[in-house]
């Protein structure tokens, strides 16, 4: 069972097991679910708190977006930072690619996993 604040509860069962046994799972498991998304509720409201700044150091940074910045630089208590969402858009669009290549070559499909045999 996954509990995701965002896409919600998740059940995956055995190929052969009834649906009604999802709902039974999810029946038996319902405190476990509320508190595993009222925890995710807090941690969305503590980010929320600090919204425009980030940890650093046991301190909080103040970023201030500035156009035309290409890196981010620290002065002070303050983080200049590229302005807009180019530069996320952009490694999302190359990171993406590259951990579902790391995933395939670290994942071995199920049928090809055979016992160990002793000899």
């Amino acid at each position: 069972m996954n509990v995701d604040a965002h896409t919600g509860v998740e059940v995956v069962l055995p190929t052969r097991a009834p649906e009604r046994a999802a709902a039974a799972a999810v029946r038996e498991m319902r405190p476990w679910i509320e508190r595993r998304l009222s925890d995710a509720q807090e941690v969305f409201e503590r980010i929320a708190e600090r919204a425009g700044t980030v940890p650093y150091l046991g301190t909080s940074l103040e970023l201030v977006p500035e156009d035309g910045r290409t890196r981010v630089h620290r002065r002070g208590e303050r983080l200049l930072v590229p302005a807009g969402d180019a530069r996320r858009r952009s490694s999302a669009s190359t990171a993406g690619p590259r951990a579902r290549r790391s995933h395939r070559a670290w994942t071995v499909p199920p049928r090809s996993r055979a016992p160990a045999t002793a000899t």
